[in-house]
C-alpha cells in the first residue's frame, strides 16, 4: 500500500510539479504588489488591492500544511512498519516489511526548487514581514 502511495505523489509531482511555481507564488506575490499599493499610496489603494491581501494565510498555508502532513504521515508509517512482528514472520515478510521501512518520504516539491511545507512557508512569511518592514521604513 505504501508502494502505490510513493508512487501515487510521484506521479503527483511529475504531473503538477511544473505548475506549482505557479500556484505556489501567485499567491505570495499579488498580495505583496497589494501590500506596496497599500502602503506607500494608501488613497489610491482599491478594495481588490485590499481583498487580496489575506490570500497568503488562505491559499498558501493549508498547501504548506498539507505537505507537511504528507511528509509526518509517510515517516509514522515508516516507524509503524519498523514496530511490526519480525520474529513472527518469514524472511520475505520481513524483506518487504524492510522495503517498507526504507522507502523514500514523501512530499510535495517543486523540481528544481523546495518543497512545499511549513518551514518553507515560515521562510516565505519572513522574508514578506521583513520585505514589508523596508516599506515602512522607506514611508517614514
Amino acid at each position: 500500500m505504501h508502494v502505490q502511495l510513493v508512487l501515487g505523489c510521484s506521479r503527483l509531482n511529475a504531473a503538477f510539479g511544473a505548475y506549482l511555481p505557479h500556484i505556489a507564488v501567485a499567491p505570495s506575490v499579488i498580495p505583496l504588489l497589494s501590500t506596496v499599493t497599500i502602503i506607500m499610496s494608501a488613497e489610491k489603494a482599491d478594495m481588490y488591492a485590499a481583498g487580496s491581501f489575506p490570500a497568503v494565510l488562505f491559499y498558501l498555508a493549508p498547501l504548506c500544511a498539507v505537505g507537511d502532513m504528507l511528509v509526518a504521515g509517510s515517516d509514522s508509517f515508516c516507524f509503524s512498519a519498523y514496530c511490526g512482528p519480525w520474529l513472527e514472520e518469514g524472511p520475505a515478510t520481513r524483506r518487504c516489511r524492510w522495503l517498507l521501512m526504507s522507502a523514500p518520504t514523501m512530499n510535495l516539491s517543486v523540481p528544481g526548487m523546495v518543497s512545499v511545507n511549513r518551514p518553507t512557508f515560515r521562510k516565505a512569511a519572513r522574508t514578506w514581514f521583513q520585505f514589508l518592514q523596508v516599506l515602512i521604513e522607506l514611508k517614514a
